[in-house]
C-alpha cells in the first residue's frame, strides 16, 4: 500500500493519476453524447424524409413553371409576329394609299412603329 501511496504523491503517479481520470471523463462524455445521436437517429430519417419529399415538389414545381414559361414564351413570339405583319401591312397600306393615311392615321400607340 505505501508502494502505491508513493506512487500517487509522485509528479508522475499525480499526471497519470489526472490523465486517466481526464481520459474517463472524456471518453464517458463522448459515449453519452454518441448515444443521445444514436436515439436522434429516427428524427434525422423523418427529417431527412420530409426534406427529400419538399424537394421533390419543388422540383415538380419548376418543372410546371418551366413549361409554363415555354408557353407563354411562344405565345408571345405568335403575337409579336402577328402585330409587327399588321404593322408592315399598315405601312404598305398607306406607303400606296396616300388618302388613306390622311384620312385614317394609325393609333398613337403604334404610330412609331408605322411611321414610313
Amino acid at each position: 500500500m505505501s508502494d502505491l501511496m508513493s506512487f500517487l504523491t509522485s509528479p508522475h503517479g499525480l499526471l497519470i493519476a489526472i490523465i486517466t481520470a481526464a481520459s474517463s471523463w472524456l471518453a464517458t462524455r463522448q459515449k453519452a453524447k454518441s448515444d443521445k445521436d444514436i436515439s436522434r437517429g429516427p428524427e434525422w430519417d423523418n427529417f431527412s424524409q420530409r426534406q427529400k419529399e419538399m424537394m421533390d415538389d419543388l422540383r415538380s414545381e419548376i418543372d410546371k413553371l418551366r413549361q409554363l414559361y415555354a408557353q407563354l414564351e411562344q405565345k408571345f413570339h405568335d403575337a409579336q409576329d402577328r402585330y409587327w405583319a399588321a404593322v408592315n401591312h399598315i405601312r404598305d397600306v398607306h406607303l400606296h394609299n396616300p388618302h388613306v393615311r390622311k384620312n385614317h392615321p394609325p393609333p398613337p400607340a403604334i404610330a412609331d412603329d408605322v411611321k414610313l
